[in-house]
């Protein structure tokens, strides 16, 4: 026998003797030290899973050693990065993962002097929109989560600021140093986050938000939204029509105003194209990174626009009372917007896009109310909200997976894409 083959009958014979062991074939069996032959490298099959809450997956290994043959069920050890999202046993070489609670959390393989990681991802059974304990019963405007799916930010009155690291499962306060109603939450990066709100209220926090600093700005109004393109680009729209800009990351700011009407939104696709609404239908664009605003003309409504989204490249979405949703129809020019409607019975104040031809908005029509898009905005279909409390607004991490925030506190979630 080769040198070869007989480290592979070691590493065999080794990993059927802890399998024995695991098995309980005998209390008194006596397992030699997990031997591990060395490894150059080391994948773990599959590199990706999503597994229910309660429910069992089964991850294998396969490696190369160092005169590089195939191996292919190697000795090693597999571990957890977060117990609390899932759970592992290492089984004759198999990781056996259990999911535990929501969120997503790293599986690393070690063996042979070397490592590898898959992504598992745990969600809930529950299907459509569920309720989640927000911890407040203040009015929630705006929310934000990371692309992780564990962690986020609600605002909302009273100077609020809620967080969750627990995909939403449970939130608990931050301290804003605010009393001011605060209206829109954006993060740049997993730490460096802004907050916008009433009396020209703008927080800044480059820790997650374990500490949130006052930022001064030349303005005194209400500030309702908050979108930045990257750390040193951002825009703040308000009261008065008011619209800040920076491109120094917030160190120094400049106003201007294109209109009287308030404005309730704004977003960006890149640095140069950009759009805010507001009441009376207002609609201002950009296609110089701010440095110039237009207001479009005519009005396409005379209705409150209380959110605009951008849904790809060129293309964008608003939508507000009375059941509007104007949308952007071939280029983001200052002419090509058409007036699309839901019904006069919502009243609309969040808006998210998923892909290209996927969205939801959200609002009140007597009850929460949710709708969904799969053809771009031209029409749409009520979800069950599961509440009776206004949502104010929704977003999405992937197509699945996606909150929305509103009056008493209210924090709905769905993993499904809201569909039961």
């Amino acid at each position: 026998m080769d040198r070869m083959n007989a480290r592979h009958a070691l590493a065999t014979a080794v990993a059927l003797a802890a399998s024995l062991a695991l098995a309980g074939c005998s209390d008194s069996l006596l397992v030699a030290p997990l031997i591990q032959e060395p490894l150059s490298s080391l994948t773990v099959v599959p590199s990706s899973a999503t597994v229910l809450v309660g429910d069992r997956f089964t991850f294998s290994a396969t490696g190369i050693d160092t005169n590089g043959a195939f191996v292919p069920n190697p000795a090693v050890r597999y571990e957890s990065s977060d117990k609390t999202i899932f759970t592992v046993s290492t089984n004759a070489g198999l990781g056996i993962v259990r999911g535990i609670a929501e969120g997503t959390a790293t599986l690393t393989a070690i063996g042979g002097g070397v490592s590898a990681t898959a992504q598992v991802r745990v969600i809930p059974a529950t299907t459509g929109w569920f309720l989640q304990p927000s911890s407040t019963s203040v009015e929630l405007n705006d929310v934000w989560f990371r692309s992780d799916g564990n962690t986020g930010w609600a605002v909302g009155d009273a100077g609020t600021i809620q967080t969750t690291s627990t995909a939403g499962h449970a939130w608990s306060r931050q301290t804003s140093a605010t009393n001011f109603t605060l209206y829109g939450v954006w993060f740049t990066s997993a730490t460096e986050g802004w907050v916008v709100g009433a009396a020209g209220t703008v927080l800044h926090t480059t820790n997650s938000g374990a500490l949130w600093n006052r930022v001064i700005v030349p303005a005194s109004q209400s500030l309702y939204d908050v979108a930045f393109t990257d750390a040193n680009h951002g825009t703040i729209v308000g009261a008065n029509g008011i619209i800040l800009s920076t491109a120094n990351g917030g160190t120094t700011w400049q106003s201007v105003f294109p209109t009287t009407n308030a404005l309730r939104a704004v977003a960006f696709n890149g640095l140069t194209d950009g759009w805010a609404v507001g009441d009376a239908g207002v609609i201002v664009g950009t296609h110089d990174s701010g440095t110039s605003w237009f207001v479009l003309q005519p009005a396409l409504t005379s209705q409150n626009l209380r959110v605009v989204r951008w849904r790809e490249t060129a293309f964008a979405n608003a939508a507000g009372y009375q059941g509007v949703t104007p949308r952007t129809v071939t280029t983001p020019d200052s002419t090509d917007w058409e007036l699309r409607n839901t019904g006069a019975a919502y009243q609309l104040e969040g808006l998210w896009f998923t892909s290209p031809t996927a969205g939801y908005a959200v609002g009140y029509n007597g009850a929460g109310s949710i709708l969904v898009t799969s053809d771009a905005g031209q029409t749409w279909t009520p979800q069950t909200s599961n509440t009776q409390f206004r949502l104010k607004a929704v977003t999405f991490i992937d197509g699945a997976r996606g909150w929305a925030v509103g009056t008493n506190g209210t924090v709905l979630h769905t993993v499904t894409g809201g569909t039961q």
